[in-house]
């Protein structure tokens, strides 16, 4: 890019070379993309069980996944072979949307069938990228439709801005690898996501599910069942051969969603009770945005799950006695700090929240106004005092 710089500011008449700018977007394209695929999980880094000769992998509650969940927009598809749909000879469009999802934001479309994960794609195969929905499937007949609008994120901005129903990354649906073995992309593996911490659905019985107390608990154990078994036939329709001739399933990644939740709820704590103790304003953004990514991540259906570690009143009570810590400050300096910290904070949150709001029906954990002006007011009154 300096490069390119020093060529154009160097001409008498500027002369603007239209291709310039498509190579210049193609690459900051690849430039993103290289960064997604040194983030996303990869199968084998993890320990695993084996069961009905699958590999099930857990993801833990440190990971980033890029994945599409199959069917979404088309009821339950309940493919014959799912290997064999998603290799149809026919291509309606060029692009595969999938979403970034991450321990600290499980935002997806809603999951009707199986979802499929992808660990790397090849350069020049991300077309679009952006924190809400694109609504690409009406433009992705075209042979290019990359300029039509979009955000390119590096992999935690992407996440900590996604405050929808999902974010939406575009990827060309062939394959251009040189050593591809199928014309289109085909998934590294499986991705199933659990639900409740010790309820583990692959073992779990419908007599289990039957004796379910809970009325609402039970239907979503219902729903992973089926889910569970969808997401083993994938496995054996993706199934490939190795060089013995041994029928090797596609793996399955499993991530919980509330182990992730309990996980993440704890960091966030620890992070509140170190800064009231340090008032050390870089550790705000471990409160305010890790907060909201997670109460987004667990939109409805989701619900149990958000209200039981990520409710409106738990943010409420933490941001008060964080603006109060920040009102009984001493040192000037450090009080316009954490005030400035705070109102960026807040008004990113608001921001995001703006883009994606057509997505998902998601609430936001506290009204961000209010709280802008709160810091605004206090602003004023440090300037007003800092004047005298």
């Amino acid at each position: 890019m300096i490069k390119i710089y020093d060529e154009f500011s160097s001409q008498k008449e500027a002369k603007f070379d239209y291709l310039q700018s498509s190579l210049i977007e193609s690459e900051l394209r690849d430039l993103v993309l290289r960064e997604l695929n040194q983030v996303t999980l990869k199968v084998g880094e993890q320990s695993f069980e084996e069961i009905d000769g699958i590999k099930v992998f857990n993801a833990g509650t440190d990971f980033k996944v890029i994945m599409t969940a199959v069917g979404a927009y088309q009821g339950n598809l309940n493919a014959d072979n799912y290997s064999e749909y998603w290799n149809s000879p026919y291509i309606r469009s060029h692009g595969n949307c999938c979403s970034m999802i991450a321990n600290n934001n499980l935002s997806t479309a809603e999951i009707k069938n199986i979802c499929l994960g992808f660990s790397t794609f090849e350069p020049g195969m991300l077309l679009r990228e952006g924190n809400t929905d694109l609504n690409s499937t009406i433009y992705s007949r075209d042979l290019d439709f990359s300029i039509r609008g979009g955000k390119y994120l590096l992999p935690d901005d992407l996440i900590n801005s996604t405050r929808g129903g999902y974010n939406e990354l575009v990827f060309e649906r062939r394959d251009l690898a040189k050593n591809r073995s199928k014309f289109k992309k085909n998934p590294d593996y499986l991705v199933f996501i659990e639900e409740f911490e010790g309820e583990n659905i692959m073992t779990l019985t419908n007599e289990d599910v039957e004796n379910e107390q809970d009325n609402n608990r039970r239907m979503i154990l219902l729903e992973q069942k089926r889910l569970w078994e969808e997401t083993k036939k994938a496995s054996m329709d993706f199934a490939t051969k190795d060089e013995n001739g041994n029928v090797v399933p596609l793996p399955i990644v499993k991530i919980n969603r509330e182990e992730c939740a309990k996980n993440e709820i704890k960091k966030i704590k620890e992070a509140f009770y170190t800064y009231m103790e340090t008032k050390d304003p870089s550790l705000l953004s471990k409160i305010v945005t890790q907060f909201e990514n997670n109460r987004t991540g667990n939109r409805s259906p989701h619900d149990y799950i958000r209200e039981k570690y990520f409710s409106q009143s738990a943010i409420e009570e933490m941001l008060g006695k964080i603006t109060e810590n920040i009102k009984g400050m001493d040192s000037s300096e450090l009080k316009k700090r954490n005030i400035n910290m705070m109102g960026r904070l807040i008004s990113m949150e608001k921001r995001n929240y703006t883009e994606c709001k057509q997505l998902g029906n998601q609430k936001p954990g506290f009204n961000y106004d209010k709280y802008l002006q709160i810091y605004s007011e206090m602003r004023r009154i440090e300037k007003q005092n800092g004047d005298r």
